[in-house]
């Protein structure tokens, strides 16, 4: 039996994917085999087949995200039975998983949420466990305190928003243009700044009568960084998860002194741990995020927003493309 795989044998972006029949692998002691249903899009998989800052051994396999049925388990794994169906965590020793069955050890995997579809399932875990280690664990959010989202009409934006008004904070996203206006007031935005076409340290000032946002959460970087300083209270604290935009840019060090913002340069593998970058992680508060997440979805309390769904494991190349000219709508995600 064989299994359609993707593999890159080098590194030069989507253009390196290459769809190959492969055998299906057995799991061994500790893991889980799985056919996947759906597989979601994170920018780390961009970072992964471009050797952004991860540095993978080739061929290798590829992919973070998925969701799907259990259909065979190895020696010692009792918390999952074939028919199961999963969703996978962050884990330091799973990145291989835009293929038809992958392969999982059992501590990466949780039951997906019966609420949930397959495409979602394949969307909620990397998107809004991102937030739920930054906003809730990193950088304290608690009701009554205003938040700006930077980018938010990207995945982890729409994400940002929904929780944090979940929280009971006053939300402000960011959105390039007009366009992404209304999408972000449905998700719950209290407002939202087109910041191609008026000064968010203006609005973001006329919005909390001059104080600024308590919390910035910006995967922007980049050009706005001058604007986004303006726009912090006292003391505000600035968590950076990204730089969609890595435009080099002069800081302005004095207001920076004078409002002193706690810049935090986050990622998820600060919690999750990561053997490639020699990060330890937390486990603890990694997995009452977890928790607390399951929680929250499975409730029915956080919506699983998804930007664009492709049909079939062919699609790969395009999701990524799409992803990588930042025109997906927000999580992009594949159905199998």
């Amino acid at each position: 039996m064989m299994s359609r795989t993707w593999r890159i044998h080098e590194t030069n972006g989507p253009d390196s994917l290459v769809l190959e029949n492969l055998p299906i692998p057995e799991p061994g002691p500790g893991e889980v085999r799985v056919k996947t249903k759906a597989i979601g899009m994170n920018r780390s998989d961009l970072l992964w087949i471009t050797a952004g800052f991860f540095t993978p051994v080739l061929p290798s396999r590829v992919g973070a995200e998925f969701c799907g049925i259990v259909d065979a388990v190895g020696e010692g794994v009792n918390a999952f039975k074939p028919g199961d169906r999963v969703s996978n965590l962050p884990h330091p020793l799973t990145y291989a998983h835009f293929a038809e069955h992958t392969i999982v050890t059992a501590e990466a995997l949780v039951h997906t949420p019966a609420c949930l579809s397959d495409a979602e399932g394949a969307a909620f875990i990397f998107t809004h466990l991102t937030q739920m280690l930054g906003l809730v664990e990193a950088a304290g959010l608690r009701a009554g305190m205003t938040v700006l989202v930077s980018g938010a009409t990207s995945a982890n934006g729409n994400s940002a928003v929904l929780l944090a008004k979940l929280i009971g904070a006053q939300v402000i996203a960011t959105s390039r243009s007009s366009a992404g206006l209304e999408r972000l007031l449905a998700l719950g935005a209290d407002a939202v700044v087109a910041t191609s076409e008026e000064s968010l340290s203006e609005r973001v000032a006329s919005l909390t009568g001059g104080k600024g946002a308590d919390v910035v959460y910006d995967c922007v970087g980049g050009t706005m960084t001058d604007e986004i300083l303006q726009s912090c209270a006292m003391n505000a604290y600035w968590l950076m998860f990204g730089y969609l935009d890595p435009t080099p840019v002069t800081v302005n060090w004095p207001l920076w002194f004078y409002k002193q913002p706690k810049l935090h340069i986050f990622s998820t593998l600060q919690y999750s741990g990561s053997d490639a970058m020699g990060m330890k992680g937390h486990p603890l508060i990694f997995r009452r995020a977890i928790d607390g997440l399951l929680a929250l979805v499975g409730s029915g309390k956080l919506a699983v927003p998804i930007g664009t769904v492709y049909q079939g494991i062919e699609q790969v190349q395009t999701a990524l493309r799409t992803m990588d000219a930042n025109a997906g709508g927000g999580k992009i995600v594949i159905t199998i």
